[in-house]
């Protein structure tokens, strides 16, 4: 549908409009959900995006190694009080995630955060899914996947859901093009430019990542053009440049490093750690363990100019134990050999040890064992922005109340990626998102209450 009906596209002064409406615009995860709970309360919505249909990136991160939409170790989070910043030491402050009392995952947001679970849960996230048919199963590390259904089919019935309500109503190909301090909202089409002026409107424009989906931060400068603070957008959940040499990046083509401990080292002691898995590439690292601890190699980067990581290949073993393995040296077999038994190293490993060592200390039990246990990795880049699955930075909380009204637009509030927050993989990150998108429509819902009818 390209043409609004003729009430929508009208002033929020005509006087033939007699049932407030809100306006979403993004059609992704937390747009959607805001759409979904605002129906779900009775009010009319009309949701605008840029692409041809919605859920986009939605479909992207369904499609490599299934969509993993939540985790089970937020489950209770919000029965518990949050920890009083400075009160946790932050020596292995991600080792432990789940024995803290409030979403450590999210950073320095997680205050912000643990209020907004403490009114939609994880646990109510859940409920809400098999409203669709969709239950969860519980993988690795407690992150929760749709059982027995992909993202096209959850995306089809979630649209189908919105459809049959007859509140909600989708204007696809309209691309966000001006804003006003007055509350207009203009938008090109393929039919031409459109201004409309809803009773509320919620924002869920996205970061940065994946910018063929529709989220490419051209939102920007006409929140700073209105005076809204934006903190700049960078890579989020991504891989790290680590200026291999030639020969190295040679080898590091997708090689995976299992049972591993990733450790960043913060200037004034901080070190933060993570247990699990990586892949060494040709230019550096990625993977799970990276994307938790992307936040402090960010920071190092920014701070030193690199960041002080370092790999424990053998997480299981004490350096001590490591020694006595690696027994009396390789004696007449190859260094290479001598280690793939003891410890079972792939090869792009002891590439990268030798390229520390050098080949005769290769050959040296007391020389190698430390390195096993701490390999060093300086990184100096993030990947760029468009290969990152998710972004950090965004609009400032700053500029937000508690409900994440925008203070200088009454009536406009924002949820999901394009606010000032991230987090990992491994299920925050969805969740995160679908839980600011409830918070942006409860906020939208009171909103309107005085001018509709008093909310139960």
């Amino acid at each position: 549908m390209m043409n609004l009906p003729k009430r929508t596209a009208l002033k929020s002064g005509n006087k033939e409009k007699t049932k407030p409406s809100v306006a979403v615009i993004g059609a992704g995860p937390a747009g959607l959900f805001a759409c979904d709970r605002l129906v779900e309360l009775g009010i009319r919505v009309d949701l605008y995006d840029r692409m041809n249909a919605p859920l986009c990136k939605f479909m992207v991160a369904g499609a490599h190694g299934g969509l993993n939409i939540s985790n089970k170790s937020m489950y209770g989070i919000a029965r518990h009080t949050p920890i009083e910043s400075g009160s946790v030491s932050p020596v292995c402050l991600l080792e432990s995630l789940s024995h803290f009392s409030s979403p450590a995952q999210y950073g320095e947001r997680r205050e912000e955060f643990a209020r907004f679970f403490s009114a939609f849960s994880p646990e109510d996230f859940e409920s809400r899914l098999s409203g669709l048919g969709c239950a969860l199963r519980e993988g690795s590390g407690g992150k929760l996947f749709p059982d027995g259904m992909d993202a096209p089919e959850i995306a089809r019935r979630w649209r189908k859901r919105l459809v049959q309500s007859g509140l909600c109503t989708f204007y696809p190909l309209h691309s966000l093009v001006s804003l006003s301090a007055d509350g207009s909202i203009g938008f090109s089409t393929g039919a031409g430019g459109l201004t409309i002026c809803p009773d509320a409107a919620v924002f869920a424009l996205g970061g940065a990542s994946w910018p063929s989906t529709g989220s490419d931060g051209s939102w920007i400068p006409l929140f700073e053009a209105l005076g809204c603070a934006v903190t700049p957008l960078e890579s989020s959940n991504c891989g790290f440049e680590a200026d291999w040499p030639p020969f190295i990046a040679g080898i590091c083509t997708g090689v995976p490093v299992k049972n591993a401990t990733l450790s960043v080292e913060i200037a004034g002691g901080c070190v933060y750690k993570v247990r699990g898995e990586l892949v060494l590439t040709p230019y550096g690292i990625e993977g799970s363990i990276v994307y938790a601890l992307g936040r402090e190699i960010r920071r190092g980067i920014a701070e030193e100019g690199r960041a002080a990581v370092f790999l424990d290949l053998a997480p299981d073993l004490t350096l001590e134990a490591v020694q006595t393995r690696l027994g009396g040296g390789p004696g007449k077999t190859s260094a290479s050999t001598w280690l793939k038994k003891a410890l079972r190293l792939d090869r792009a490993v002891l590439a990268i040890i030798r390229e520390r060592l050098g080949a005769d200390a290769m050959r040296n039990p007391a020389a190698v064992a430390p390195l096993v246990k701490r390999l060093p990795i300086p990184l100096y880049r993030a990947r760029p922005i468009a290969e990152a699955i998710s972004s950090a930075g965004g609009l400032s909380f700053d500029e937000l109340d508690e409900s994440l009204m925008i203070r200088r637009i009454p009536g406009w509030f924002c949820a999901g990626e394009m606010l000032d927050w991230d987090a990992p993989t491994g299920g925050f990150l969805m969740q995160g998102c679908f839980t600011t998108g409830f918070a942006a429509a409860e906020g939208a819902a009171d909103w309107l209450a005085p001018r509709d009818s008093p909310r139960s």
